[in-house]
Order: structure tokens, then sequence, then C-alpha cells
């Protein structure tokens, strides 16, 4: 089987052209432009206030499954902490020990912030012999207007912090990021690395950027690209061009078309051969009643036609929650499944559930292969452990459906207790305050397989997986 690994980034995107960048673009600029001076790109060298938060609900723990083969089993979790202004000051992560059956500290990152709310330091550790021990940190400094000045990444090395790279910022009287310089430590000094300079029009929209490499003495030039916008705003055409060591050379250009609502439909790319342009790729974009993005194909120009290579189905609510996105490769007759990710939000509108699978049908059935479960609270402060010493004991396990509940060590006042399949579908879900209710469990009534059992108080739980046969 294919192994497939998502990553997550959070990248703080100011509002400018690369928030309306087509996915098939950033693809070209992944494959020619270094991935340190991408990022920069990317991110504009801007900072927003870094409030980790979804419309008044914090987030304070998740947890994260794997299912293979019909067996279930606890991977890792994390739980989040913020301050009194609802900031994230640590993210506490938790790998499960099947053997032990017990959820252990692995590592955590903690958040810093200046009085304006900006994220200043960011710094993880990891455990050794159940000591914290520093890894890396990165700390970020910033102008009156709280636009990014520095960011600097340090590792921790020899019981010391260790410099490592670092990337500088300016800005005009508009507060447009017009230049980002970075420098590699080289001790006992930093040294010139990149060097990337921006152009912007007078809606704040970036027209051109030139990127350049330190070649001992002279900033060198590497890279060029420009930008032109309708009377929307809309990002519509782009230049990409390199520099051969004498002049600029045409590598790509870029065509984009947008519907009534000003939604893109088409993103072209053209390639420069001998000077002429011809076909590369094309994604088209399609969307639902509601105007939400349900399907984008990627296709390829074989020198006489469009072939297909994939395609990217949503499905969205009518409020905007995507419900769902699969993934589908072209093999030269039928679209074949690749992966779907199924998501399940509460009443407030919070992702609490993913279900990630990759395109393995046993018996006609998709096989989730993991998934994910988020927890909120509405509040304004969370810092109470969510997973507590307390040891959840449910026997005799596996079962006919009779199951004996104890909870061993600390106790603490018990609100609800939960029982859900392998999909995090609930079955059974009953109020309780007193351990006594659910000494004796009676789940015959399910058919036989995998569920989890959570007993829950405020701002805590206890799981344990059961199996009825």
């Amino acid at each position: 089987m294919k192994q497939i690994i998502y990553c997550l980034t959070l990248l703080f995107i100011s509002q400018n052209l690369f928030s309306q960048l087509p996915e098939i673009e950033r693809e070209i600029l992944e494959e020619t432009i270094p991935a340190d001076i991408l990022k920069q790109i990317l991110a504009q060298g801007k900072s927003n206030n870094a409030k980790f938060r979804d419309e008044g609900d914090l987030l304070i723990a998740t947890r994260r499954d794997n299912f293979q083969f019909g067996q279930v089993s606890l991977l890792d979790s994390t739980q989040h902490f913020y301050n009194d202004d609802d900031l994230k000051i640590e993210i506490l992560r938790r790998n499960f020990d099947e053997t032990e059956a017990s959820w252990n500290v692995v590592e955590r990152e903690r958040f810093e912030y200046d009085i304006n709310g900006n994220l200043t330091l960011e710094q993880e550790e990891f455990v050794v012999d159940e000591n914290w021990v520093n890894d890396e940190r990165r700390i970020r400094t910033y102008d009156g207007n709280n636009n990014l000045l520095t960011y600097e990444t340090q590792n921790w090395v020899d019981d010391e912090w260790q410099n490592f790279y670092r990337w500088s910022y300016q800005y005009d009287a508009a507060n447009n990021n017009v230049l980002a310089i970075a420098e590699k430590w080289c001790n006992p000094s930093w040294q010139n690395h990149r060097r990337i300079e921006y152009e912007f029009n007078g809606d704040h929209l970036r027209t051109q950027f030139i990127s350049q490499s330190w070649e001992g003495a002279i900033w060198e030039n590497m890279n060029k690209n420009t930008y032109e916008y309708d009377v929307n705003q809309n990002y519509i055409i782009g230049q990409a061009t390199s520099w051969n060591g004498v002049e600029w050379g045409n590598d790509f250009q870029f065509n984009n078309t947008y519907n009534t609502n000003d939604d893109l439909e088409e993103a072209l790319v053209f390639i420069y051969v001998d000077s002429a342009l011809e076909n590369n790729r094309r994604s088209i974009l399609e969307y639902d009643q509601n105007n939400f993005l349900s399907k984008r194909v990627f296709e390829n120009w074989n020198d006489t036609i469009w072939v297909f290579e994939r395609q990217h189905l949503h499905g969205f609510e009518a409020n905007g929650n995507e419900l769902s996105h699969s993934v589908q490769l072209w093999d030269g007759m039928e679209w074949d499944d690749l992966s779907l990710e199924m998501n399940t939000y509460d009443a407030n509108d919070n992702l609490i559930y993913i279900e990630f699978a990759l395109a393995v049908f046993l018996d006609g059935n998709l096989n989730v292969e993991s998934f994910e479960t988020l927890y909120y609270e509405i509040a304004t402060n969370t810092n109470e452990n969510y997973y507590l010493d307390s040891k959840l004991e449910i026997y005799p396990n596996p079962s006919n459906g009779i199951f004996n509940v104890e909870i061993k060590g600390e106790q603490f006042d018990l609100k609800s207790l939960t029982v859900v399949n392998t999909l995090g579908m609930p079955l059974v879900s009953k109020a309780i305050s007193n351990l006594s209710e659910i000494n004796k469990l009676d789940l015959s009534v399910l058919p036989r397989g995998t569920y989890f059992i959570h007993i829950n108080s405020e701002g805590q739980q206890l799981v344990e997986k059961i199996q009825v046969f």
C-alpha cells in the first residue's frame, strides 16, 4: 500500500495574492523555487495576532486513533492550555502505551506573546528519563505596527541554545513587506543566504517578487515572478522567470479565469519552449449551489489533448462546514479512489471528528485507516489536566457484553458515559453522577465488534477500548 503522509503547516497569510493562488500554480512554485524562499513568499513575512480559537470555543484536546485490518489502536493525544486572554500557551503531547494501557507524556510546545498578543516565542521540548529537554525554539520580534521584524530559529546543542537561521523584514509606509533577508549562523557571526524583494500596487496586491542568493560577495538573481489583476482584484496573469546568468528567461505563464461570483473556474499553466508558449497543466473548478468548491479536476497536456490526472471532490453543509474530501486518480479509463476524509461538527460548528481512509475496500466497505477526535470547551481559560492519573479498568474484556467498570487512583466528579464505535459514532450515552451507576455495564445489545467507552467529567476524560464477542 502506498504510504500517504499529510502535513499541516501554519502559515500566517495576509490578504494578498497568495490567499487566492491556484493549487496548480503552487505546485509549479514548489518545483522551481527553493523551499526556504517559497515559504517566505507564501507567508510574506507577516504575522497575524496568534489567537488559536474557533469562534469562542477553545480546543482543549485531540486524540488520534488507528484502524487497520479490523483492529483499533490508540496512537497519541494532545492537551491544550490557554492564558486569561485565550491565547494558547502550551500543547502537551502523549503517546498511548498499549502494553501498560496508559498515556505517556512525550513532548510539549510552549508559546509566549507580547502585550499586543503577537507570538514571540515557540519552544519545543521532549521527555528524556522523565525530564524535560530543550529541542528547538523560534523567536519573533515586531515593530510598532505589529509587523514581523525578525524570525529566528535556534537549536539546543551541548546544553545551550545555538543560532541556526534568521529572517529579517522591511516594510513600506503602507505596511507592505517589501524586503526579506535570510541569514545562516556560521559561528561566530550571521552570514547572508537569501534575499527577496517585493513590489505592490495601490491595492496592496503583490505585483512582483525577485529572489536572490548570496554568492560570497554579491547577491545573484534566482527567480522573478510578476502578477496582474482584473478590476475585481482577481489574480489573472502570472509570469515566472529564472536568471540564466545574463538575463531573465521565461519559464511559465499562469492564466486564471473567474465566474460572475469571482470564483476561480480555470487555472491554466503554459510552459515556454523555444520562446513559444505551449500548454502544460490546468485545473478546472466547480462549485455547489451555495458557492462552495465541489470539484477540482487536474489535467496534463500530452501534445494533442488534455488528459486527466486527478480530481478532488468536496462536500459541504450549507453553512460552509466541509463534510468530505475525496481524492481520485485517473487510470486511463476511469477514476480510482485514493483517499477519503470525512468530518463531523458539533452544534457550534467546531470540527470534532475526522476520519481519514486510504482507498482500501474490504468486502465492499471502505477501510478507515485512521481517525482523530477533537474536544472543545466554551470557556475563557482551561488548564485542567485532560487525562488524569486515574486508571479505568473494564473487565472481562472481551466479553459477551456484560462489563465490570472500576476507576483506580484519583477520583473525580462523573458527568457522562458514552460508548462509540470505531467510526466515532455514539451508540450509548447516559448522564451519570456516581460510579455505582455503571459498575455493572450491560452492552449485550451491541453486535460483535470493537468499541470505546468514554467516561467524562468537566474538562476530563478516561477512555478504554472494549470488545464484544
